[in-house]
């Protein structure tokens, strides 16, 4: 985002990538605004998954402004296309116009336009360095103040999210306290599904059964079973990677796509498991999985199922 603010004039094709869903839309106003598109009702075309073709994409970029200086096509949320409508792609990007602004939006892990020649903005999360700074500069500026612990702790409930942070400093800001802490975190904000995820696999790591019952309890009364197994399958895979890679946490996590807090929790639990142990747990939750849903196995009486066998492989008793 940083490069793209620096840049005095727009370059013809752009495109955003990052893992950061506010900081993509964020850059997209930017250039939207730069570019001055006067009457977007007739300068502005959008195409995502639904409406996707190459060609009408390429005509609506050759399309002379309106009472605009420029024009602008922004396409995003495009899972897949074929290769044919990508070459078209690729030989427009190699001679734009240069009167119109094309810009690819792609959240990490939708590489379909990777290849193109195109301005590439990486939007990422904020480090939580950067997270800490604007939460205590919003509590200065409203005459309040945060704990630090609180500060952590918010930045962990909402998954480093700098959307849900902001939304909950909105919360917090008007809770007619003075000073927020780490209790009034736990009482007024949610906790993001990755979170709750790292609370029960720390708890299935250490053995504690009577916490991970309790949490996977808590889990079932807001997200459905297939969730849960995902995040949960997701997480161990991490620790797996985590466990075995080499690199710096924040190496392993821009690799991963994931927050460098995500890779430090990720290892802690590795320490405490094999890699075999962890394919275990893995070609567990794939059979649980297939259990529910050939209904061999009731959703919920699964789940604690699996909370038991997962104990039962961590402390070395699985049959």
């Amino acid at each position: 985002m940083k490069k793209l603010e620096t840049q005095t004039t727009l370059m013809p094709v752009y495109r955003l990538t990052g893992n950061d869903i506010l900081g993509l839309d964020k850059a997209l106003k930017h250039i939207e605004d730069k570019a001055k598109i006067e009457m977007p009702e007739l300068n502005k075309a959008v195409f995502n998954d639904e409406n996707f073709d190459a060609e009408k994409i390429i005509l609506s970029c050759q399309q002379m402004p309106l009472m605009s200086e420029k024009r602008l096509v922004v396409v995003k949320n495009v899972a897949k296309i074929k290769d044919a409508d990508l070459k078209k792609l690729e030989e427009y990007c190699k001679a734009p116009a240069l009167e119109t602004i094309l810009v690819f939006q792609e959240i990490v892990g939708q590489n379909v336009f990777a290849k193109l020649s195109a301005e590439k903005v990486l939007c990422n999360k904020l480090s939580e360095g950067e997270l800490s700074q604007i939460i205590e500069s919003k509590f200065k500026e409203s005459g309040k103040s945060i704990s630090l612990g609180a500060v952590a702790l918010l930045i962990d409930f909402c998954g480093s999210d700098q959307m849900r942070i902001r939304n909950e400093l909105s919360k917090l800001l008007y809770a007619g306290k003075d000073e927020i802490t780490e209790s009034d975190i736990k009482k007024m904000v949610k906790k993001s599904d990755e979170y709750s995820v790292f609370e029960i696999t720390s708890a299935l790591s250490s053995g504690n059964g009577d916490k991970a019952i309790t949490l996977m309890k808590k889990m079932l009364e807001t997200m459905e079973f297939p969730v849960i197994l995902g995040l949960i399958s997701a997480h161990y895979r991490r620790v797996l990677y985590a466990g075995l890679a080499e690199g710096t946490n924040a190496e392993i996590a821009k690799h991963l796509g994931v927050k460098e807090f995500a890779i430090s929790k990720a290892k802690g639990i590795a320490k405490n498991l094999s890699p075999a142990k962890i394919l275990k747990i893995s070609n567990l939750i794939l059979d649980v999985d297939y259990d529910i849903k050939s209904g061999k196995m009731n959703a919920e009486n699964a789940m604690y199922y699996l909370v038991f066998q997962i104990i039962s492989i961590t402390k070395g008793e699985e049959k």
